[in-house]
């Protein structure tokens, strides 16, 4: 069998262990269940996230991040379209706990160029920082953005 032959020749591992190494990294994640379909075809249907709810932006939120934004010079510049964008970006990851580049392209609809440019303002501002290898991993907040959305949500 051929499937025995390369694991001989150390192409593949064990047989039979790929589809429970896949369920159990991708509940690790968080992420919807896969969807496997064995007819004619052997197919593996991976789904998206979808936003639950609504991102918002508390108002004191909202006032304290300007003040941020003005404070660290980060103003000059930076219009009210890409203020408020960076808000939701934070207020997202407030909800969902982190977000990967892409992530931010197709939510936001915003190019590649676009994301990394808020990502880096948010960075700078030391708000989030980036966890994992370069292809897998994700924005988190710093405990200095906690501490910011806590002391703004609660107040």
């Amino acid at each position: 069998n051929i499937a025995n032959l390369l694991h001989r020749a150390g192409y593949i591992e064990k047989m039979g262990t790929g589809i429970n190494k896949m369920k159990n990294l991708i509940s690790k994640a968080g992420l919807p269940p896969i969807k496997f379909e064995f007819d004619n075809f052997f197919t593996v249907t991976f789904k998206r996230l979808k936003i639950k709810e609504p991102i918002i932006i508390p108002e004191t939120f909202s006032k304290k991040f300007d003040e941020m934004l003005h404070y660290e010079g980060v103003n000059e510049g930076v219009n009210e379209g890409v203020k408020f964008r960076l808000k939701k970006e934070i207020s997202y990851l407030n909800t969902y706990k982190s977000i990967r580049r892409p992530n931010v392209e197709r939510l936001f609809n915003i190019s590649t160029a676009t994301a990394e440019r808020d990502l880096s303002i948010l960075k700078r501002l030391n708000l989030i920082i980036f966890e994992g290898a370069p292809k897998t991993g994700r924005y988190i907040l710093t405990n200095k953005g906690k501490k910011i959305l806590d002391s703004t949500i609660l107040s």
